[in-house]
C-alpha cells in the first residue's frame, strides 16, 4: 500500500513538472492580454476622471480619481492626476465644511409675522432627552424691529433687570456685551441690547461663545458655529440694510 501511494505521489509531481516546463508562450500572450487590459481600464478612468471634474461632479471625480491612485498607483495616469486628486480632495473637504454650517442655521420667512433664524448651542442635546435646547435666534418683526437672543427649552435665564454677559468670538479677546432677561410671564430669553452691533460680529466670525448664565446655573455658556449664517436668507431683500431695534 505504502508502494502504490508513493507510486501516486510520483506521477503528480511528474505531472506538475511536465506542465510547468511547458510551452510559455502562453502564459506570456496571457499576461499581455491583462496588461493591455489593465492599460485600457486606467486610460479609461482617466478620461472619465477629467469628464466627471468638467461636469461639475466633485465628489465622484474625488472617488474615481482615487480608485485610480489606489489600484495603479505606479502607472503614467496616476502620475498625471495625482496633485489634481490632492487638490480635489481638499476643494471637498472644505465644500462639505461649508454645507455642514450652512445647514445649522434654519430660517422662517413668515413676513408681517416677521423673519426669525436660529441656531442651536454647538454639542447640545435634544431638550427631551435632558439637554437646554438653547438656541441663538434673530428676529425681525416690522412692528418691533430686530432682536437677537438666546432662548432655552429649559429653565430661566439670571440676568434681572439686565447684566453684562461675556463674549468670546474665535480667537479673539473676550468682550462684554449689555444683556437683560424677559419677563417671567414671557418665554425664558436673555436679549442682547445691540443688536446691530451683534449682527456686525455674525459677519465672518467662525464660532461664538457667549456666557448664558441659568438661575439653575449661573455658569453655563453656549458656543455656537456660525460660520454658515447668511443674511439673506434671513432678511431677504433687507439683508444688508440697518433697522432700528424699535422698528421705526
Amino acid at each position: 500500500m505504502a508502494r502504490q501511494l508513493l507510486s501516486v505521489l510520483l506521477l503528480s509531481l511528474s505531472v506538475a513538472l511536465l506542465g510547468g516546463c511547458g510551452d510559455g508562450g502562453g502564459a506570456a500572450s496571457n499576461n499581455s492580454a491583462i496588461d493591455a487590459r489593465a492599460a485600457a481600464e486606467r486610460q479609461k478612468l482617466a478620461a472619465s476622471f477629467d469628464d466627471v471634474i468638467a461636469a461639475g461632479n466633485k465628489p465622484l471625480a474625488l472617488s474615481m480619481g482615487k480608485t485610480l491612485l489606489r489600484r495603479w498607483p505606479d502607472s503614467s495616469e496616476a502620475r498625471a492626476i495625482a496633485t489634481r486628486v490632492a487638490e480635489l480632495e481638499a476643494t471637498v473637504a472644505e465644500e462639505k465644511e461649508a454645507s455642514r454650517l450652512k445647514n445649522l442655521w434654519v430660517y422662517h420667512r413668515l413676513g408681517d409675522e416677521g423673519d426669525t433664524a436660529f441656531i442651536y448651542r454647538f454639542g447640545d442635546g435634544d431638550a427631551d432627552k435632558g439637554g437646554r435646547g438653547i438656541r441663538l435666534v434673530l428676529r425681525d418683526k416690522p412692528s418691533w424691529g430686530r432682536d437677537i437672543f438666546l432662548l432655552t427649552a429649559r429653565g430661566r435665564f439670571d440676568c434681572a433687570p439686565d447684566c453684562k454677559v461675556e463674549l468670546i468670538v474665535d480667537d479673539r479677546p473676550p468682550m462684554q456685551i449689555d444683556a437683560f432677561a424677559s419677563e417671567p410671564n414671557q418665554n425664558p430669553a436673555l436679549f442682547f441690547k445691540d443688536t446691530e452691533g451683534f449682527l456686525d460680529i455674525l459677519h465672518g466670525a467662525r464660532r461664538i461663545e457667549v456666557a448664558a448664565p441659568l438661575q439653575d446655573d449661573p455658569s453655563n455658556r453656549a458656543s455656537f458655529e456660525v460660520g454658515g449664517y447668511d443674511e439673506a436668507s434671513w432678511l431677504g431683500d433687507a439683508a444688508g440694510k440697518q433697522q432700528p431695534a424699535n422698528g421705526d
